[in-house]
């Protein structure tokens, strides 16, 4: 079975949503953290504002609805705001939005931010669970084994070994882009990578603080998931 979009993709043909384009179209970047845990005390895009080309620089003063993913990512908000606290490299804090890439870029250059550093923690042992509780975590599980020696004693065969494995990202096709507009219906409309459509179009709707039949969200070709398309950033 020879699949649709398979002889598309590998000729180059395929349109991503980075290959397709709108009227009049806007650019945006997005203004990071450069610290692996950190408060975020002070936000300052009065330079950036200046900057020719720039159309204007959202924060999350400017979410009107759910600055966050309900039900998904717990303590994660779409943009972080002066006072909270980024919990990774490359948390999302303000966007750049400009006339074209070069001036986005510049005015992203212009925005200052100031950090209060809090402790972080790359390797997990066996007592960090307890000892780091709220340092990042996600979640976490609790497994109890109860006769477990009777277990082993009753087994005919007893195994052990140590297995290690490395981390892997995924690598799609396409990049991570996302393109917006307002259809002839006065529906919010977005084009992105993704394989979960309808949670893409509740998080849209809360963070804009409207009803979900007024966001419609359209999945082009996909060149690739691997479940890197199933997170909520960068939709909304």
């Amino acid at each position: 079975m020879l699949r649709v979009d398979a002889l598309a993709k590998v000729r180059g043909e395929e349109k991503f949503v980075e290959d397709l384009s709108t009227p009049d179209l806007l650019y945006a970047r997005v203004y990071r953290s450069s610290h692996h845990h950190a408060r975020l005390t002070k936000l300052d895009t009065s330079l950036a504002a200046e900057v020719p080309g720039v159309v204007c620089i959202i924060t999350a003063a400017d979410i009107p609805g759910i600055n966050g993913f309900p039900k998904y990512s717990q303590d994660e908000p779409i943009l972080i705001p002066v006072g909270e606290v980024a919990r990774a490299k490359g948390t999302p804090i303000a966007l750049v939005v400009a006339t074209s890439q070069k001036s986005a870029q510049t005015g992203l250059d212009a925005v200052c931010a100031e950090y209060e550093s809090l402790p972080h923690f790359f390797e997990i042992g066996p007592d960090d669970l307890s000892n780091k509780a709220g340092f990042g975590i996600l979640s976490s599980h609790k497994t109890i084994f109860k006769e477990i020696d009777k277990a082993f004693d009753a087994s005919d065969v007893f195994i052990e070994s140590e297995y290690t494995t490395a981390f892997q990202e995924h690598a799609a096709l396409e990049r991570e882009t996302v393109l917006g507009y307002i259809d002839g219906e006065g529906r919010v409309t977005v084009l992105g990578g993704t394989h979960e459509p309808h949670w893409q179009q509740r998080w849209i709707a809360g963070a804009l603080n409207i009803s979900p039949e007024n966001v419609r969200f359209i999945t082009p070709p996909t060149g690739g998931s691997f479940g890197g398309k199933q997170d909520p950033w960068p939709h909304p």
